[in-house]
């Protein structure tokens, strides 16, 4: 059977791809929306009342999206404890374990 900490870590490994899969789910929405408003972008001519308002329609939508979408998936998978992943292991010291890499 597996162990306390096992189910623990795979419960944890759940939970992060579940968050993962939401903050996926608001990116297509998103970007299907960002989609929608430069397709119904009525600002494109100059002669349009509007005009100031493109930059919004054609770039400040799916830029608003993208940066809430990298900061929810910051937040998701910072580092922690919790978080087992690669970590860095102190190398040995003395000259015979070391092998010389490249011309010497």
């Amino acid at each position: 059977g597996k162990t306390m900490f096992e189910k623990q870590q795979a419960q944890l490994q759940a939970s992060l791809i579940t968050k993962s899969s939401l903050i996926m789910s608001f990116a297509i929405v998103g970007a299907l929306a960002a989609f929608v408003a430069h397709l119904s972008d009525s600002s494109i001519s100059v002669q349009s009342p509007n005009w100031g308002m493109h930059f919004v329609y054609s770039d400040c939508i799916s830029h608003v999206v993208f940066v809430v979408l990298l900061v929810s998936a910051m937040v998701v998978w910072r580092p922690s404890d919790e978080l087992q992943g690669y970590k860095s292991a102190e190398q040995p010291q003395d000259g015979e374990n070391q092998s010389i890499i490249g011309a010497a």
